[in-house]
Order: C-alpha cells, then structure tokens, then sequence
C-alpha cells in the first residue's frame, strides 16, 4: 500500500484556514494517485488534522509525536507548500526525519508533475 504523509506549516496560523490547506492538498494527491490507476484501499494518505483530532487537552509536541508516529511508515512526505512552510519548525523536523529514513520527499506541485519520481 503506498502511504503519503502531508507536511506544512500549522503553528501561527488560522487554524481553519490551515486545515482547509491541508484537505485541498489531499484532494489534488487523490487525483494524482487515481490518475496512475490506485484504487481506494491501495494508498493512504495521512493528512496530520486526521491524525489527532484538534483538542484543547494536546499540546504542540503531542501532535508532533503522533504525526512523527505516521510519517515513519510512508512512502512519501510532500511539503503542501502553503504559507510559511518552509519557516516552520514542524515541517523543518519532519522533512529532517524524513530525509534520515529514506522517505522520498516533494514538494506539492513538483508531485503533480511528476509524481512517482
């Protein structure tokens, strides 16, 4: 099963705003994926809002943790390339991580040009 984690800026930013970022990128990968003929049940994609649910009882490094939990098992990070990304702490570790473990790592746009290289 082909995994893909998304990776983008969260922290100080409108948190709604964020998640609409995070979904729209996840719907441009699924059309991606389908387009090379996966089916549903062939790939996931770990969206971090899908991870742990947004509750006030987490802290910053809880979803860290769990999203970290998720990354280590995919195939692929790509870097949404919404605003602030690349400043991001969140997304500096995860593409460190990601990088140490092999993962391939692309940014949004370059997957859809050509993905799967």
């Amino acid at each position: 099963m082909l995994k893909i984690y998304l990776s983008g800026a969260i922290s100080n930013k409108d948190i709604k705003e964020a998640k609409k970022e995070f979904s729209d990128a996840e719907k441009r990968i699924i059309k991606v994926i389908k387009n090379h003929k996966f089916k549903k049940g062939e790939y996931e994609i770990k969206n971090p809002f899908k991870i742990l649910k947004l509750n006030k009882k987490y802290k910053r490094e809880d979803y860290l943790r769990e999203d970290i939990r998720q990354l280590i098992d995919c195939h692929y990070l790509i870097n949404i390339e919404n605003e602030g990304w690349k400043k991001s702490s969140g997304c500096k570790l995860e593409n460190k991580i990601a990088k140490a473990l092999n993962i391939r790592i692309r940014k949004l746009s370059y997957f859809e040009a050509k993905p799967f290289y």
